[in-house]
Parts: structure tokens; sequence; C-alpha cells
């Protein structure tokens, strides 16, 4: 899927960080008995919107999510392997933007899509890894899943 790959350009990468700052006591989030015996991975959705011209939408999803953190103040943080807890100190969730020369109608149906996610599947424990990352992908098509007739 080398095809793929080329046709993925990611335009940012960024952290976006709680509008607000996580409180002192809250800055450690322990992990249960379940979440510490089993692996830590990366897990994927992919989503599909229709991409609209006239709003600023990318923005929007910034401003939004960064909004939204400090409800949810642990996407924010970063895993500790060796304490088995998430460090809440706000360095933020990944935000990635890309540029896809493809529409999505050529790329329905294929079985590798991890182009398409800010990370791969798979082990997520190094002390820098985001707890959460997110990718938008802009298709040439404006997300249209159909073929003009």
């Amino acid at each position: 899927m080398k095809l793929i790959k080329s046709l993925v350009n990611v335009m940012s990468r960024k952290l976006i960080k709680p509008c607000t700052p996580t409180p002192h006591n809250l800055r450690t989030h322990k992990l249960s008995f379940i979440d510490k015996v089993n692996p830590t991975m990366n897990s994927a959705s992919i989503l599909y919107y229709p991409f609209n011209e006239n709003i600023r939408c990318v923005n929007n999803l910034e401003k939004s999510l960064a909004q939204i953190l400090p409800q949810f103040y642990p996407f924010a943080g970063r895993y500790s392997k060796e304490d088995h807890l998430v460090d809440c100190s706000d360095q933020g969730a990944e935000f990635v933007e890309a540029q896809v020369d493809c529409k999505l109608v050529d790329i329905i149906g294929l079985e590798e899509l991890n182009d398409f996610l800010p990370v791969e599947v798979g082990a997520a424990d190094e002390v820098t890894d985001p707890i959460m990352s997110i990718q938008i992908n802009k298709f040439k098509c404006g997300g249209q899943p159909r073929r003009p007739d």
C-alpha cells in the first residue's frame, strides 16, 4: 500500500492544549486493575464527514478540542508505564491535518488505511506518546463518497 502513503501529505502536526489548566489535585490519574493488565495500544476510528469550504472547520475543531479537554483532562496527558498512571500535565492532544491527493471513493474498501491515521495502530507506551491523536484528512472530492455521474 505504498501508493496510499504517497497520496497522504501531512500539512501540520501540533499539540492542542486544554484552554484551562488541570487542577493540581487531578494531575495524576490512576489506572484501574484492568487497565494495568491490558497492553497499552493505540486504537483507531475513521469517521467520514463532507467538507464545506465555507466553514473554517479545522480551526473550529482545534478550538473545540481545546475547550473540551479540561473536562476530559487525561486525554491531554501522557501515560507513565512505570507508575501505571496518566500524568495529566496538559501536554496536549496531537492534532494532524493532511491533504489527500485522491478522491474518497478511490480508497473505500481498501484494507490498509493506516496512512489516514495520526499514529500507527499498536503499542503506545512511550512517555512522549500522546493519549489522544486526531487526524483530519482533506480529500480532493471534499469528502463526497460518490463518483460524479
